[in-house]
């Protein structure tokens, strides 16, 4: 009997979730990238390569026994079978079909964004990722509250009903509003931000690059976002795009500060200088 008929995809996921293993350990583990192994874990993969399926499948093996047995694999066994109950409850529809309402509960002990019914779960950021977020914030708020600014600054994992209906709930890196009746309880519950922020920061990493570059895009600006920026570290490089102007988006090098748009380039950031920085802190040690 093949491995593959031992050990589901959604066992798989069940037992990610409850081990907490990121795709960067698991990519680590088997060999295979690990935005491979989000595309499958996540359901959209519809049909992996039988190699790379049997890979994951070793892998998740030595746990497989126990999700089926109903027993949690968390280290603390904490709720052990209501955690089981919520995982087997969450996976229990296709991808393209979850809620709200999934969303909600996955997202009590794991990082999930829901993006037209589908549910995609976010990695732990990079120390540069971080960094980057961290930096744009204090740059941004500093320039607000020195204007008295109206807008307010947030980052991930503050979340936004962007369509405002029951499909998509994203995280982004980083964004600011302008409209404070944008600011809303969800099952009252949660405190999200409901429509499109007004400026949206994505910062690339292996596992979100395509989405945010593809997926994301086209999300923000239907749904009004006015401006969104993309930044590879990688590349050292920052895409603006400015939807309300209806222009080609603007490619800046790490070396060039870029102006904010919705401030009409009176706040302009730095990113050489951040990253500069950070590497001359790591160089001391």
């Amino acid at each position: 009997m093949f491995l593959y008929e031992m050990i589901t995809v959604d066992e798989m996921a069940r037992i990610k979730r409850l081990k907490g293993y990121s795709y960067k350990y698991l990519s680590e583990k088997t060999g295979i990238e690990a935005g491979t192994i989000q595309k499958i874990l996540t359901g959209q993969t519809k049909n992996p390569r039988h190699d790379t399926i049997e890979r994951l499948q070793e892998a998740f093996r030595p746990d497989a026994a126990l999700v089926r047995e109903g027993v949690s694999l968390s280290e603390d066994a904490r709720n052990a079978e209501g955690v089981v109950r919520e995982a087997q409850a969450a996976y229990g529809r296709p991808q393209g079909m979850y809620t709200l309402d999934d969303w909600l509960r996955i997202s009590e002990d794991q990082r999930v964004e829901l993006i037209d019914g589908v549910i995609i779960y976010l990695e732990s950021p990079l120390i540069i990722h971080q960094e980057i977020i961290g930096a744009v914030q204090t740059e941004v708020r500093n320039f607000i509250r020195s204007n008295h600014g109206k807008c307010r600054s947030f980052i991930a994992p503050a979340a936004v009903q962007l369509d405002e209906d029951d499909k998509t709930m994203v995280e982004p890196d980083l964004f600011i509003v302008c409209r404070p009746d944008q600011i809303k309880e969800v099952r009252d519950r949660f405190r999200v931000v409901t429509g499109a922020p007004d400026f949206v920061m994505e910062v690339l990493s292996p596992s979100t690059a395509k989405r945010d570059m593809t997926l994301k895009l086209r999300k923000y600006e239907d749904a009004g976002v006015k401006e969104y920026w993309v930044v590879d570290p990688d590349h050292q490089i920052v895409i603006v795009y400015e939807f309300a102007k209806d222009a080609p988006p603007g490619i800046y090098p790490f070396s060039k500060a870029v102006p904010v748009g919705i401030y009409e380039g009176a706040l302009e950031i730095d990113f050489g200088a951040i990253v500069n920085d950070l590497e001359d802190w790591l160089a001391e040690s």
